[in-house]
């Protein structure tokens, strides 16, 4: 009976210390888990900041050679291209060619809207 009683009391010992072990390795593996699943998820809201902030880089629509062109303007329009220039961080002929661009896609020449 001595024999039997060892036995029992030798594999539940082993059993209980294997249990044990398995228990704390799982609090591990799942804490690392938690850790990597915010991991992912710092990652997927930086993504998801980043897809809403495109640079969108228009194409000139006019292309190829240039011409200078004069042309006499109020000096008080000039000021005021001046100011809209420094304020935009834009040089003059930019915001000219801004200007007349938007103008021309906006001219209505007989009156009636297309």
């Amino acid at each position: 009976m001595q024999n039997r009683d060892v036995k029992k009391s030798f594999s539940y010992n082993n059993l209980h210390s294997l249990l044990t072990y398995v228990y704390f390795c799982s609090i591990i593996i799942a804490s690392k888990m938690k850790h990597y699943y915010s991991l992912i998820f710092e990652l997927k809201q930086e993504v998801l900041k980043l897809a809403g902030k495109k640079l969108i880089i228009p194409s000139k629509k006019y292309k190829g050679d240039t011409s200078v062109v004069s042309a006499r303007l109020p000096n008080e329009m000039i000021k005021d291209l001046d100011t809209i220039a420094e304020s935009t961080g834009r040089n003059r002929n930019e915001i000219i060619m801004m200007c007349l661009e938007y103008a021309i896609d906006n001219l209505d020449t007989d009156g009636k809207e297309e």
